[in-house]
């Protein structure tokens, strides 16, 4: 054991011995951190690897990029730390869906203090990459080499094509440094990266381009076209199946062909849609001086835009509109309207109290989708061409005023009646299309852009309201009598039925509709409701409903000595108490009448006389009476006690 003990402690002191002698043989120790940080002496020195690169402005900072004009920067690569490196200088992110940055050219030069420039990369944009591999020792930076030097030379090919026209490039361009000890592709220690951006200029003859209708609109006698930002329609067939727009652009001397460019909107994009060559000789392409026009047409609504170009002969592009599909600023919208989609829902025809000219028509739009009224028409409501074109828009299940005053007008002795809070949609005071309706009578017809009539009101010769459907004007002086509107009936809002039949309209009489809330003064003598739903009676409603909804004779309901025509060319008009049962639903079996108005009994077609009916008590004891009638006379008479 003594022996073994001494063996192992010769052992340990030559262990230890040994590293003694190991350790002082040892120089400078290294450590490679990253950015370069360097161990001496066994005792920790740090040194830094840092690139910058660095825009310089350049004399044509502002100018743009062309086929026909290259573009010059400057870039600069400087070592601000205190170690050497290798580095290289390369695209980031290339924007590939960015058309202009897939096609610029690029040729990048190093250009050293002393001596001519060294080029260092001749291609496209989007594949700029120099020393990507870090053999290139010219992008060896050495502690006293502490700046190199670039230019950049972006170009256009002579062909490029003219959408490439005012669009903009954004890119960036990072510069890679690692040690000369590693390789690239194991890793980089540091990085810099700068912004640059491109915009390219409009080197084709610039061609003017816009609608027909927007030309016609214009009315300033200046032949020259220009952008417009508009949505136009145009007529189409009487069958909705294919809509005609005239093109119009400045005509390209030398043009042996244009070709036109159709796209269609499918929110958020522009999808193109097809190209068609258009030969001079074609007969849809007319030449008016300095201006051409093009009929096309299309099959299914939409937003259209277009793109045209013009080729010479030897089949060069030397011009076009733009911008391409990107932003178009003049587009062609096809919408096909179905009779009904808007109404005319009131009519304040004989005007107010305030004045006679007070007159209003109000629209109500039976949609859930917002509707341009933009060139829709009304018919009759004109003085001399009895036309008024429109120009807003009315919103989904929404209401639009159409009328004479605005309504807070209060000049002289004319003013408006309607409420201030309540604004106009656009009034006609003056000109050609002021509202002007006469007291006489008059049919109404609302037309969409292309022409198709949606919605008229009744012509009532001779009629009982002055040739008017309904509505009732007062007397001027006289304070007892009341201006009331020409009221749709609105039963359904999806359906309001059909506006020329004068069952469909009645007066404003219910007592709300001379409401402040839609007149400056509820004083009894104006009744309308102006951008609000209409106001029958709801007992004149269940009386409507079921005598529009059932097939009766002509009849009259005598009810409190008021006597209501129906079936006739008269208003229907209701102001009187019936005693309302209750019910758990508001609904009206078909075989019987509305819950709160008596039955009415409807004789079979016979020659003989009707017995008259037995009496049934009611809540009161009184017992309604029908009176037996024969065939031949005019009309059944009813009357409720």
């Amino acid at each position: 054991m003594s022996r073994n003990k001494i063996l192992n402690k010769v052992t340990f002191v030559f262990l230890y011995i040994t590293g003694i002698f190991a350790f002082l043989q040892v120089g400078n120790t290294y450590a490679y951190l990253n950015d370069g940080e360097t161990v001496k002496d066994n005792s920790f020195g740090t040194g830094t690897l840092q690139i910058e690169l660095r825009k310089v402005n350049s004399d044509d900072a502002d100018s743009v990029i062309s086929p026909s004009n290259s573009i010059t920067k400057y870039f600069e690569v400087e070592n601000i730390g205190n170690e050497e490196f290798i580095y290289s200088l390369e695209l980031k992110d290339t924007p590939s869906d960015n058309d202009l940055c897939g096609e610029v050219d690029l040729k990048a030069y190093l250009v050293p203090d002393t001596g001519e420039a060294i080029l260092k990369y001749d291609g496209k944009l989007k594949n700029f990459a120099v020393n990507s591999d870090g053999t290139d020792n010219d992008l060896l930076m050495s502690l006293g080499d502490v700046i190199h030097n670039f230019t950049f030379e972006y170009s256009l090919p002579n062909d490029a094509d003219s959408a490439l026209s005012l669009s903009s490039c954004e890119f960036d361009v990072i510069a890679k440094a690692w040690m000369p000890e590693f390789s690239y592709q194991n890793a980089h220690w540091d990085d810099s990266t700068v912004t640059d951006e491109l915009d390219s200029g409009n080197w084709l003859i610039e061609m003017g381009f816009e609608t027909a209708e927007t030309l016609k609109d214009e009315d300033d006698g200046n032949p020259d076209l220009g952008f417009c930002a508009v949505v136009t329609n145009d007529k189409s067939a009487e069958d909705n199946t294919a809509a005609t727009q005239e093109i119009k652009w400045n005509k390209v001397e030398n043009t042996q062909k244009y070709v036109i460019n159709k796209f269609v909107f499918d929110d958020p994009n522009w999808d193109f849609v097809n190209s068609t060559e258009v030969l001079l000789t074609n007969p849809n392409l007319t030449e008016s001086g300095d201006i051409m026009t093009y009929v096309t047409s299309v099959d299914a609504e939409g937003l259209y835009g277009y793109y045209i170009q013009a080729f010479n002969s030897d089949e060069e592009l030397i011009g076009a509109t733009t911008p391409k599909e990107t932003s178009f600023t003049c587009t062609f919208e096809v919408v096909w309207f179905e009779g009904g989609d808007v109404v005319i829902n009131e009519v304040m025809w004989a005007g107010s109290h305030e004045h006679e000219k007070d007159e209003w028509i109000e629209l109500r739009n039976t949609t859930d989708e917002e509707i341009d009224l933009k060139d829709w028409i009304i018919e009759g409501a004109g003085p001399d061409s009895h036309e008024m074109k429109l120009t807003g828009k009315i919103p989904a299940n929404g209401y639009y005023l159409v009328s004479h005053y605005p309504t807070d007008y209060d000049v002289g002795n004319e003013k408006a009646a309607v409420n201030n809070s309540i604004e106009e949609d656009e009034y006609r005071r003056t000109g050609s299309e002021s509202m002007h309706l006469e007291e006489n009578g008059e049919k109404l017809i609302l037309r969409d852009p292309v022409g198709n009539k949606i919605d008229e009101t009744p012509d009532v010769e001779n009629g009982p309201d002055k040739g008017w459907a309904a509505g009732e004007a007062g007397n001027y002086g006289h304070d007892d009598t009341s201006w009331r509107s020409m009221q749709r009936i609105e039963l359904d809002d999806s359906d309001p039925g059909d506006g020329n039949n004068p069952d469909n309209w009645y007066t404003c009489n219910h007592d709300e509709c001379n409401d402040d809330e839609y007149w400056d003064d509820n004083d009894g003598r104006d009744y309308g409701t102006p951008k609000h739903r209409n106001l029958a009676n709801q007992k004149q409603i269940l009386v409507l409903e079921f005598l529009l909804n059932n097939t009766l004779p002509e009849i009259s309901l005598d009810l409190d000595e008021t006597t209501v025509g129906v079936g006739s060319t008269a208003p229907v008009e209701v102001s009187v108490e019936i005693v309302e049962q209750e019910s758990e639903t508001s609904e009206v079996p078909e075989t019987a009448s509305p819950p709160d108005i008596p039955q009415v009994i409807i004789p079979e077609e016979t020659e003989e006389e009707i017995p008259a009916e037995e009496e049934s008590p009611t809540e009161e004891n009184t017992t309604p009476e029908v009176e037996p009638s024969t065939p031949e006379e005019a009309e059944e008479e009813v009357t409720v006690q």
